[in-house]
């Protein structure tokens, strides 16, 4: 099962709509929809987040789900390239 499944899956079991799991992680409703919908995915500290408030590891949230893992780790990548490349601008040796 895809992340998205899994997060409207465990949504339904704990009874709450996207509005009060929206409110619960502080973002919008729309937010889970496109989390729901596959149009994004949460950022790291949002699924530790999740996987709390749900009640699972993080493997067993994020199990199964090879290639919204393998975006998650790409896109991590390019930010921590990002922001090397920004902190070395600000570094006065270079």
């Amino acid at each position: 099962m895809g992340l998205k499944q899994q997060l409207k899956s465990y949504r339904l079991q704990k009874g709450w709509t996207q509005k009060m799991l929206a409110e619960k992680l502080n973002v919008s409703d729309k937010t889970i929809s496109s989390w729901e919908t596959g149009r994004s995915y949460p950022d790291i500290a949002l699924l530790l987040q999740l996987s709390e408030l749900f009640q699972i590891s993080l493997d067993e949230f994020l199990r199964g789900d090879t290639p919204t893992i393998k975006r998650i780790d790409r896109d991590l990548k390019v930010k921590k390239r990002a922001f090397y490349n920004q902190v070395s601008q600000l570094d006065p040796a270079n």
